[in-house]
């Protein structure tokens, strides 16, 4: 069924990577009066990977359960007319064919206050040049940014999010080295970390002043720097963010450190790209590339 919504193009996506930030960074933009991006639950619309990464071709089976909720918070609400209306929207996004109609219906969600709308899936990092050309058809002027993140420190991350139930229920499974040497290796997990190749796919669409760069590790050490640098790429005013709780971390690995042996592994791993991004911009791949 095709879509029947009104809907807009975004003005800003962001790229991730994989565990670097995203939904601290989700939280905080959508605290800005001026700006919009989909509720949680529908935060990663996944759209340019669904259709391009074979891999997420059936994405949508895992979209739907974070739309059902949200429609029924809509039902289940203070009855009126516009959360009837909103949970009407909503069953026609889970019901639709996804094309770039629907991509656009989904930031007619928006409200009238939002002068940017946008989103961040980190699975767009994955995208071939097809795929975020895909995204300049939609809109030429939209801006877009990636956050990286040491490779070591992201991956060591990803491995704990796929691994929580076991920690949960025996700590020690982050103590079998061989099961944690092979899950770095698996495709999806080199892939994400594949620097260079997710920047350089931007830079071969994109003009140099719609992609912003910037580092994960600015969420402890600078986050009203780093809220400040992407609310002037996508064109709001960095005043608008309220600062209550900006340096709570979202979404924090179960605790445990990372043995020497897993930095050092993934560091030999990921040191070409690492080194070209230190080349290009100092700074935090710089002092990666030193505790490696």
């Amino acid at each position: 069924m095709k879509v029947s919504l009104p809907g807009r193009s975004p003005d800003f996506v962001g790229f991730g990577v994989h565990r670097s930030g995203s939904t601290w960074l989700n939280a905080q933009l959508r605290q800005h009066p001026n700006l919009w991006t989909p509720p949680p639950g529908f935060k990663e619309v996944h759209y340019f990977d669904e259709v391009h990464v074979r891999q997420h071709r059936r994405w949508h089976e895992t979209r739907l359960p974070g739309l059902v909720s949200l429609m029924q918070q809509c039902l289940e609400g203070e009855p009126s007319a516009e959360n009837l209306e909103r949970a009407r929207r909503l069953a026609e996004l889970a019901t639709s064919d996804r094309d770039d109609d629907w991509y656009r219906a989904v930031f007619g969600l928006a409200g009238p206050d939002a002068q940017r709308v946008g989103e961040i899936t980190p699975a767009y990092s994955l995208l071939d040049v097809d795929g975020v050309s895909h995204l300049a058809r939609v809109n030429p002027d939209v801006r877009v940014f990636i956050v990286f993140r040491d490779p070591a420190e992201r991956i060591w991350s990803q491995l704990k999010l796929q691994l929580k139930k076991k920690i949960e229920k025996d700590p020690t499974v982050l103590e079998d080295t061989e099961l944690l040497a092979r899950m770095a290796s698996k495709k999806g997990v080199v892939d994400r970390t594949r620097y260079r190749r997710a920047l350089e796919t931007l830079e071969q669409v994109f003009a140099p002043e719609q992609i912003l760069v910037t580092f994960f590790d600015k969420v402890a050490d600078a986050p009203v720097e780093l809220l400040t640098e992407v609310s002037e790429h996508i064109g709001v005013d960095p005043g608008g963010f309220p600062l209550d709780g900006v340096e709570q971390r979202r979404h924090a690995s179960p605790p445990g450190d990372i043995p020497d042996w897993f930095r050092s592994a993934c560091a030999k791993s990921h040191r070409a790209d690492v080194e070209w991004l230190a080349e290009r911009f100092g700074s935090y791949p710089a002092a990666w590339l030193e505790r490696s």
